[in-house]
């Protein structure tokens, strides 16, 4: 739903825009993830949790309290959680409903997109923020509400929903039953590209980051005219040029350790938070997966991202019998996700 993304925070959406990956562009991400090195500042992923544990802010709880980690069915209201550098996100299938972060005074802070708050002027609000501190609601400096409760909190994740496209809610139906998801839209650092969910995966006595990226069968960036002894880096499905983005960035010298490092530490905030908010409310256990790899010190990095495709119609031949058989041609890890079914990998899949 392109008309509904262009003012989304970044980090919250892939971008619609088509990117021809050419030779250049891969030199380029090359040299731009090389150059910028393994630091916290280019792929962090903490949170003070002395500060989310002191909190007894309404919001916070409730936010906690609907937190659905993976493998727990979202239901109506049930919300997934990612942890960025110094931020975390809560999302209603795909939309963020509450930016967290720790204001300079060490007090909890909440934002959200003005539209879902008052969607009747959401023609006018264009990308605006609000920010819930403590009981209020603020635009700018200025107070404009109070948060009432938790009744507040749903009619706000409602109307989130109602910006949620297909792909998003295809996303959620796999974390419904995959509990091994760690993070969902995954920025690589130096692009505008972003992977769909990252996963931490048993493999014999290791433990693996491994990345998916989801589309939708028929969607224009999976799909290919020119036949497959003819596709070049201007005819190639869109998607190709993402997946061979993340090898040259997980392939440039340093990356892999920053990204295990960045998880690991990801696993830790998540097994905090996770306490919290179990002493909150109901108790959902995190994947065991996550839970190891919070004590790890040996988390490896596949050097492959993967491709999951939502097919929405079994009578899509022109997917099945063209499309399909192009993208396997061009040696790329493809899934088919089955509604229900847990995802797991696996070289037949």
């Amino acid at each position: 739903m392109p008309a509904r993304t262009d003012d989304l925070p970044d980090g919250f959406i892939e971008s619609d825009e088509p990117i021809v990956m050419t030779a250049d562009l891969r030199r380029l991400l090359r040299k731009t993830a090389s150059s910028r090195g393994p630091t916290k500042t280019v792929f962090g992923r903490s949170f003070d949790i002395s500060v989310a544990i002191r909190s007894q802010d309404g919001w916070w709880t409730d936010l906690l309290r609907l937190w659905r980690p993976a493998g727990v069915e979202a239901g109506e209201h049930g919300l997934r959680l990612a942890i960025r550098d110094d931020y975390l996100n809560f999302y209603r299938k795909g939309q963020s409903v509450g930016r967290i972060e720790v204001a300079p005074n060490g007090e909890l802070t909440s934002y959200i997109h003005a539209k879902y708050v008052w969607p009747e002027q959401r023609a006018t609000l264009g990308s605006e923020y609000l920010r819930l501190q403590g009981d209020t609601l603020f635009r700018r400096q200025e107070p404009v509400a109070r948060y009432e409760g938790a009744a507040t909190l749903l009619t706000w994740i409602k109307t989130a929903e109602s910006w949620s496209g297909k792909e998003k809610c295809a996303i959620d139906d796999v974390l419904d039953v995959t509990d091994n998801i760690i993070d969902l839209e995954m920025g690589q650092p130096g692009t505008a590209l972003r992977m769909d969910m990252v996963a931490i995966e048993r493999d014999g006595d290791g433990l693996w980051v491994a990345f998916w990226e989801a589309k939708r069968a028929r969607d224009s960036r999976v799909r290919c005219r020119a036949e497959l002894d003819e596709i070049s880096d201007i005819t190639a499905p869109h998607v190709l040029g993402q997946l061979r983005a993340y090898r040259d960035f997980i392939e440039t010298e340093g990356n892999q350790q920053f990204v295990a490092a960045a998880y690991r530490n990801a696993a830790k905030v998540l097994v905090e938070l996770r306490r919290r908010a179990d002493a909150a409310g109901v108790v959902h256990p995190l994947a065991s997966e996550i839970v190891a790899a919070a004590n790890s010190n040996d988390l490896l990095v596949r050097p492959n991202a993967r491709l999951l495709i939502f097919v929405d119609d079994p009578k899509d031949h022109a997917w099945r019998e063209t499309h399909a058989i192009k993208l396997a041609g061009a040696k790329i890890d493809m899934h088919t996700f089955v509604k229900g079914q847990r995802l797991v990998w696996s070289d037949r899949a």
